[in-house]
């Protein structure tokens, strides 16, 4: 470990390089790790040809906040940061477009963008700490989806750096592209497996001049559902409507908009919400912290070795189906459970509350039935994060939902040796 900390630190620099003698315990290894985080792109470039030379498997990160995703890593005992790459390569408020390397903060970019009234419209748990390459890697998005989309929408370009330190380029920062094969989709969402992605073009948005929530107390999850569907089945333009809560449910439904506008579909949301047993409005800073207080509990949960989050995906009118069936299996086994619906989108996360002596068998057992009984309602089921004992036990993507041939041929491909986030993605990928 020495002997590889002073060969890395001879291409980065001695101070690029740290030694973590704890490891890292959301990947699962208690064994010394290095951290290698380059200070420009050539470095980055040069570290990752060294390890394609030596055989050597990468973990590509940021900042580290998005840990608990993905599978435990198989022999990776180095992590490839882009902490330091975390500079603003352009940004055109007339153009609302911006270019930021794959380092940069969530949070940094939405205060340089908020002097011109303007902000990225992504809203993941993690939006603290979040860097721009992890929010792509992820693919993670938050309520705002329901109105701006995921990373997915929002991204127009990427760079990346492959294994053999070639550098690939797709997309670019204007908002349409011209017809081909798309290199940015490709890598959004691929967890650092295809390429360490090292910048990234988004599409920027006017911050709301006026923002309001409505807080529908609702004394049922039929009836929390029902709401729910008259607003997203209507003429309303929702920024999210979230489900939220564990026996009684909230229903909440933002607006962001000119002050007439956002008015009336206050208005509109509050004559629905008619058999609701209390409703109440919140704007400005008191929507930032509704808006706050539905990504930090995630975040929380997330971050918190006690816990499992679920992602229970289904069509939007199975939402309710793919609950009860949660909380039939979670009430046998005496676990509570929270649940938070981004009702547009038919994800569900639930947040479980285990016994403290639950095994990881338990936690698998749990995840698989869950998992045949959600398939039946043409659902699919990823764990977020788990216990690591749990995630030793089991695959925390399930089922693929697309060509594996395909995606394992496209691994083979771009990573011949599997370096780069060795075993975090899909089984059957190498």
């Amino acid at each position: 470990m020495a002997d590889l900390k002073a060969r890395f630190a001879a291409i980065v620099g001695t101070e690029q390089v740290e030694r973590l003698d704890e490891g890292v315990a959301e990947l699962g290894v208690d064994e010394p790790m290095t951290r290698v985080s380059p200070k420009t792109t050539d470095d980055l470039i040069e570290a990752v040809k060294f390890a394609n030379t030596e055989s050597i498997p990468l973990i590509p990160t940021g900042n580290g906040s998005a840990f608990h995703l993905g599978n435990l890593p198989v022999e990776g005992r180095v992590l490839l940061s882009t902490r330091n790459l975390h500079a603003t390569v352009d940004y055109e408020p007339r153009d609302l477009t911006g270019i930021f390397q794959a380092g940069k903060r969530l949070a940094d970019i939405q205060g340089e963008l908020g002097k011109h009234d303007q902000f990225l419209a992504l809203d993941p748990p993690n939006r603290a700490s979040a860097t721009i390459g992890g929010i792509v890697s992820t693919n993670v998005s938050g309520p705002l989806r329901a109105a701006y989309g995921t990373p997915r929408d929002l991204c127009l370009g990427l760079k990346a750096v492959m294994i053999d330190g070639t550098f690939v380029k797709g997309g670019g920062r204007v908002v349409k592209n011209v017809a081909g094969y798309d290199m940015t989709r490709m890598f959004l969402g691929s967890l650092g497996t295809l390429g360490v992605i090292v910048e990234a073009a988004f599409r920027l948005h006017p911050i709301p001049t006026d923002r309001r929530c409505v807080i529908a107390s609702m004394k049922s999850w039929e009836a929390a559902q029902s709401l729910a569907a008259q607003v997203v089945h209507s003429e309303l333009q929702p920024l999210f409507v979230e489900l939220v809560g564990e026996t009684e449910p909230t229903v909440l439904v933002g607006f962001g908009g000119i002050a007439e506008q956002v008015a009336y579909q206050v208005e509109r949301v509050e004559s629905l919400a008619k058999d609701a047993a209390r409703v109440e409005i919140a704007s400005g800073d008191d929507f930032d912290a509704r808006h706050a207080a539905l990504l930090d509990a995630l975040d929380a949960a997330h971050r918190d070795d006690t816990r499992l989050v679920l992602r229970i995906g289904t069509a939007m009118t199975q939402v309710l189906p793919a609950r009860e069936i949660l909380m039939r299996l979670v009430d046998e086994r005496h676990f509570g459970v929270q649940s938070t619906i981004h009702y547009p989108s038919g994800a569900q996360y639930a947040i479980v509350k285990m016994d403290e002596g639950a095994s990881g068998e338990s936690t698998v057992e749990l995840v698989e039935r869950l998992r045949k009984e959600v398939h039946a309602l043409n659902g699919r089921v990823v764990v977020e994060s788990a216990p690591v004992e749990a995630k030793r036990r089991m695959d925390v993507w399930g089922e693929p939902t697309g060509p594996l041939a395909v995606m394992e041929q496209l691994k083979r491909r771009l990573d011949p040796n599997a370096l780069l986030n060795r075993g975090r993605y899909l089984r059957g990928i190498p």
